[in-house]
């Protein structure tokens, strides 16, 4: 590479390029920015599906470790009440997270989004 010396350039190194690889095909899209705006809102919301199952997934966890390892106490209710409610808060949370991964499963990726682009443009 050339050094500068108040502006000018001084001794100059030679590199020996023995091949150059390249891939400089490109695609292009047009599109105005309020259509490309009303693509983008409408598919903000299926974004944000495709992380959904976390929620769920974590809520899950904890209400199993509950169920494992605590030993229910009469408090309000009976041991077997509250027992019950974690089992029951355990089968809809599984639900809710079987319900996330498939709608996550579902939505649409990066890719889809951009072919979605070109047609519109």
């Amino acid at each position: 590479m050339a050094s500068t010396n108040n502006g000018q350039f001084s001794e100059l190194k030679e590199i020996e390029v023995t091949k150059v690889h390249g891939d400089l095909s490109q695609q292009i899209i047009q599109i105005t920015v309020d259509k490309l705006s009303l693509i983008l809102l409408k598919h903000a919301v299926t974004f944000e599906k495709r992380k959904a199952w976390i929620t769920p997934l974590g809520i899950f966890v904890t209400i199993l470790i509950v169920l494992l390892t605590s030993t229910f106490k009469e408090f309000l209710c009976s041991a077997e009440t509250w027992s019950a409610i974690f089992i029951i808060s355990a089968g809809l949370t599984f639900l809710w997270l079987v319900k996330a991964i498939v709608t996550a499963r579902k939505s649409e990726s990066i890719e889809d989004l951009i072919e979605k682009i070109k047609q519109q443009s």
